[in-house]
């Protein structure tokens, strides 16, 4: 038994380092990741200088999810060969997973000097679009778009690159040109797992480009794909709401606004478009005698946000226009008054002097038309 035991070990210490490699090269495709850092440890002790057995460490380490141990075997391969291609690759590959992007980039800009040919994967094309969200979140809106056209360039379906340029376009107020990287990202291929998760999100910034450019009715298209996708997104719902409000569906518009608050009870306003619900929107259209728009305005307000100033201001111009519809009414400019005083009702329902004068609007205007009627007859 010893003696068998003294030449395993002889054989043991005869491998050279190219052996050593191979065989470290062997437990890696086996996937005996343990055993195959062993074998590259063996190879550097009979070669402290063997680039490759850095390299093949640097692999075998990073599948071993010890990251930080296999970007210093990759630089020490680079410190002995600083034309390695595939070291600055590993690298790059490393520093994408420790979430450096930046330098992750720095390294496959490395690996595509040395060789423009060599065909980086995945991580370099993730690597551009993460640093051009970066940039975009700095405000470095140009550079990140040029972030995002090179991740395209490398990869003509890579969604997260479309919806990154698209959301800069946005910003930039370039809605058309954000509006095709949007559907670009729409028909890339369905089975793509990313975009199927993602695809409710990318309906919704299409939905927002197209009301932008006051397409209204496509918008509302797009919101409610994201509810049929995601039944219960705010940003959804939101989104309904404001085209609907701009199309003039008020009472449809409540409701969809009502769904947001039953959804999220948090700070609800930042779904919202402010020039729809705010207290000075709601003064301008009334001002401008938009008197429907200017109550629906209200009502908003206070289903936002019921404030009894809100309340007691809505009902203070109810009562203006009360005022409005009397003078009317006692001018003989009945059907105008009439109008007038169905706009004051909505402003303050509970106002019976309201209520009681467009009663006796309406019985003025009946029997107005029927003297009407009367002439037409004998003429």
């Amino acid at each position: 038994m010893k003696e068998s035991s003294g030449l395993g070990n002889l054989h043991y210490s005869l491998k050279n380092k190219e052996q050593w490699l191979n065989e470290g090269i062997n437990h890696y495709n086996a996937k005996c990741y343990d055993e195959s850092l062993t074998a590259c440890e063996q190879a550097l002790q009979l070669d402290p200088d063997y680039a490759n057995a850095y390299y093949g460490r640097g692999l075998t380490l990073s599948k071993l999810g010890r990251y930080e141990d296999a970007l210093h075997a990759y630089e020490q391969a680079l410190q002995i060969d600083p034309t390695y291609i595939k070291a600055y690759n590993g690298k790059g590959n490393v520093l994408y997973r420790l979430n450096h992007y930046a330098e992750a980039l720095t390294a496959f800009s490395q690996v595509l000097q040395i060789n423009p040919e060599y065909k980086l994967g995945y991580q370099y094309k993730i690597s551009l679009c993460s640093e051009g969200d970066r940039l975009r979140k700095l405000g470095q809106y140009a550079e990140a778009l040029g972030f995002y056209e090179k991740a395209l360039q490398c990869d003509s379906t890579s969604l997260f690159a479309y919806l990154g340029k698209g959301l800069t376009l946005q910003i930039l107020k370039r809605y058309e040109e954000a509006l095709n990287a949007y559907e670009n990202a729409l028909q890339l291929s369905y089975n793509n797992f990313y975009i199927f998760i993602r695809k409710a999100e990318i309906f919704f910034e299409i939905g927002n480009v197209l009301y932008k450019l006051h397409r209204y009715e496509e918008a509302l298209t797009a919101y409610n794909q994201v509810i049929q996708l995601e039944p219960n997104s705010t940003n959804g719902y939101a989104g309904k709401g404001n085209a609907l409000y701009k199309l003039s569906l008020y009472k449809e518009a409540y409701a969809t606004y009502k769904e947001v608050i039953r959804l999220d009870h948090g700070d609800k306003w930042t779904y919202l478009d402010e020039s729809i619900v705010s207290f000075h929107e709601a003064m301008a259209l009334y001002r401008a005698g938009c008197y429907k728009q200017a109550g629906f305005a209200y009502k908003l307000l206070f289903l936002f946000d019921p404030n009894p100033t809100y309340i007691d201001t809505y009902k203070d111009l109810g009562r203006d226009l009360l005022v409005n519809a009397l003078e009317l009414f006692e001018s003989g400019q009945i059907e105008e008054a009439y109008s007038v005083y169905n706009q004051a009702i909505q402003f303050d329902p509970s106002n019976k002097r309201a209520l009681m004068v467009r009663g006796k609007s309406l019985d003025k205007l009946r029997y107005l038309k029927q003297l009407r009627e009367y002439a037409d007859i004998w003429r």
